[in-house]
C-alpha cells in the first residue's frame, strides 16, 4: 500500500493519517485495520499535469515495498479467499496513477510455547 503521506506519518488509506482506521474492500474481503507497518522514509511524488498544463501536487507517498500487517476488524481469519479479493487492488491516494497497489499475503503467527 503506497499510501501518501502527512508530516511523516502514514496516510494509512483506512481512513484517516494516523494508524487507526478501517477499509472495506468492495470485492468483499471485509473490514481491515491496520496493526503493523514496516515503512522506510517517505518520497516526494509529483509530475505535469498535461491536461491541466501545470505542475502536479507534491505527495509524500510511502515507497515501493513497504509491508503493512492488517487483520479482519470482524475478528475472523484473514484466508485465502480475503487474500485474492485484495490482489492489486487499488488503495490510498493517487491509485489512478498506479499507486497503492496492494499485493497481499499470509502470515499466521506462530506462538512460542
Amino acid at each position: 500500500m503506497n499510501g501518501a503521506t502527512s508530516r511523516g506519518r502514514i496516510e494509512n488509506s483506512l481512513g484517516q493519517s494516523s494508524l487507526r482506521g478501517s477499509y472495506a474492500h468492495k470485492d468483499g474481503a471485509g473490514k481491515l485495520v491496520l496493526r503493523a507497518a514496516f515503512v522506510d522514509r517517505p518520497i516526494a511524488v509529483s509530475g505535469w499535469d498535461l491536461a491541466e498544463g501545470r505542475p502536479k501536487r507534491t505527495d509524500r507517498m510511502a515507497p515501493a515495498g513497504s509491508v503493512f500487517f492488517v487483520a479482519r476488524r470482524d475478528g475472523g481469519t484473514f484466508g485465502e479467499q480475503d487474500a485474492r479479493a485484495l490482489w492489486l487492488a487499488a488503495i490510498g491516494g493517487r491509485t489512478e496513477e498506479g499507486f497503492g497497489r496492494v499485493v497481499p499475503g499470509i502470515w499466521t503467527a506462530e506462538r512460542a510455547a
